[in-house]
């Protein structure tokens, strides 16, 4: 890096009142990141963000003892600056300062209120996440996913969509929300809902993603699928067909064996009707009348159909329940039917 480029660097890094606020408390010893948020009250996500940027511009070096690792002045190349920079910081902390530190400290709280994962990233690397974001990964600290690539945290199946997701950033383009499955840091797999906004910083390219938790969600949605599958084999076994018929739009809809039992697959009120026996229409509509006055409405009807494939006549064996609205008025009729005539000839 030439002369120029490194000063920008270095002078880039300094131009953040949080990085010059770590240098000053480094200007008394060597320290780690507990004891850095501990003495700046900041939040640690923060802290060690600024660390990284402030160590990727040699202002700072650390060494790793134990499970800590602890961040020390590069004296070389920051003694000189802090003497000439004194000064200008105490310019800082006048009226500008002040209102940008409010400003800083509204979008601190901002971050740690988020109830969702909020990350950045840059080429790839996680830069930042707040505490949300921890526990979404299982990290109890910045040191175990920041600075790692963003692909060590996503389900192999999804990797191809990640890194197109890469690309069209880099192009700046926008891109629309999307779900995938993250893996934490103890190997369970989370879903999420991942929104993302580009960005740019230092030239590098990445973005601000928000994450929210979807794992319930999609639990549930896999039950369902699999009570969806068990109904069906249920109704497939059994020989019923299973159906609502929604009153207010005239709409049928049907689960299970609808042209078994019925000859046909009913998609509204009008087939329904012209499938029933025409001497067995006026005790249908009597049984409407009659069972949508009780507290239940439901009732258990035998009747005969003329199927419109084969036109034969079958007894069919209805059992339903008429949902009713605040006024009355019938919403909705539901119930299964079977096929009754083959057992009522033994």
């Amino acid at each position: 890096m030439d002369d120029s480029k490194a000063i920008k660097t270095m002078f880039g890094a300094l131009a953040n009142p949080i990085r010059l606020d770590i240098l000053h408390a480094l200007n008394d010893g060597e320290k780690n990141v507990t004891e850095l948020v501990t003495e700046l009250k900041r939040d640690q996500s923060l802290i060690s963000h600024n660390l990284k940027r402030l160590t990727s511009s040699k202002l700072i070096v650390s060494r790793k003892e134990g499970q800590f690792r602890y961040y020390s002045l590069n004296h070389q190349a920051v003694a000189p600056l802090l003497k000439s920079v004194s000064g200008m910081r105490q310019f800082m902390l006048g009226k500008s300062d002040e209102a940008a530190r409010k400003v800083q400290a509204r979008y601190d709280l901002l971050v740690r209120m988020m109830p969702m994962a909020l990350f950045t990233q840059l080429e790839g690397k996680i830069t930042f996440a707040n505490r949300v974001g921890f526990r979404l990964l299982g990290a109890k600290g910045s040191e175990e996913i920041v600075g790692r690539p963003v692909v060590d945290f996503v389900a192999p199946e999804d990797h191809p969509e990640l890194l197109r997701r890469f690309k069209l950033m880099a192009e700046g383009r926008k891109l629309t929300r999307y779900e995938c499955r993250m893996i934490r840091t103890d190997g369970r797999a989370v879903d999420v809902l991942v929104a993302e906004e580009p960005i740019e910083e230092g030239g590098q390219k990445g973005c601000i993603a928000v994450l929210v938790d979807i794992t319930a969600k999609k639990e549930l949605e896999r039950r369902l699928e699999v009570n969806e599958s068990l109904i069906k084999m249920a109704l497939d076994a059994s020989g019923v067909v299973a159906w609502e018929w929604d009153l207010r739009n005239n709409q049928v809809l049907t689960f299970g064996n609808a042209e078994a039992v019925f000859g046909t697959k009913p998609l509204n009120g009008k087939a329904i009707w012209a499938m029933i026996h025409p001497d067995d229409q006026a005790m249908i509509r009597a049984d409407f009348d009659s069972h949508v006055k009780t507290p239940t409405g439901r009732y258990v009807r035998r009747f005969r159909i003329i199927r419109p494939d084969n036109h034969e006549i079958r007894t069919i064996e209805m059992r339903a329940r008429i949902l009713i609205g605040d006024k009355g008025e019938r919403l909705q009729i539901s119930g299964i039917s079977r096929d009754l005539t083959d057992e009522l000839v033994k």
